[in-house]
């Protein structure tokens, strides 16, 4: 009787066999280091994520005095802000993104950096455009909107898009719309006597 293992292709399997399951083990051991290094990447995306948003809202609440009335009372809590609803009219519920490119050009003209002024350039521009998207010639913000993103495309050398742009704002045709009561109370009032 032949004893088992003895024959050279039984030999050779087995070795074989262990081979396969030593690549299986370092295959599963990789696969178990990439997952954990993974979601250790990602916790850390989502956590540094987070911090730059908030440092975004304190530096943004801090060139706040910089920005007109509506875009202020955007960040306040009591509801300042729907004062404006009928101002602003179809582009009310887009004007935080107009407020968000208002503050990117601030921050472009603060900064001499040339690849931090870009990118502050182009948020202005991205911000503009997509207002625009819901801003005819009639709406209250029409021309300075169009003259903000050709100013930001004449800062970044683009000429020829800044002049259609600028085309665009004397294209403007706003409607007279009334001011939110708590700014009426702002303008100085005629003296009579």
């Amino acid at each position: 009787m032949k004893r088992p293992g003895t024959d050279k292709y039984e030999v050779q399997e087995a070795a074989e066999n262990d081979e396969t399951a030593a690549r299986n083990k370092t295959v599963t051991q990789q696969n178990n280091a990439m997952r954990t290094a993974i979601i250790v990447l990602a916790s850390a995306s989502i956590l540094s994520a987070s911090v730059p948003a908030v440092a975004f809202e304190r530096d943004w609440r801090r060139h706040a005095a910089l920005l007109p009335q509506y875009c202020v009372d955007r960040l306040d809590k009591n509801g300042a802000w729907k004062n404006w609803r009928d101002y602003f009219g179809n582009v009310y519920i887009r004007m935080h993104h107009y407020c968000n490119g208002l503050y990117a050009e601030i921050r472009a003209k603060q900064t001499q950096d040339k690849r931090k002024r870009n990118f502050w350039l182009n948020q202005v521009i991205g911000e503009m455009r997509y207002v625009s998207q819901n801003c005819d010639p009639t709406c209250v913000v029409y021309a300075e909107l169009h003259q903000r993103w050709a100013w930001a495309l004449r800062q970044q050398g683009k000429s020829s898009e800044a002049m259609a742009q600028m085309q665009l704002m004397m294209k403007a045709q706003p409607r007279q719309a009334p001011m939110p009561p708590s700014q009426m109370q702002a303008i100085p009032q005629p003296q009579t006597q």
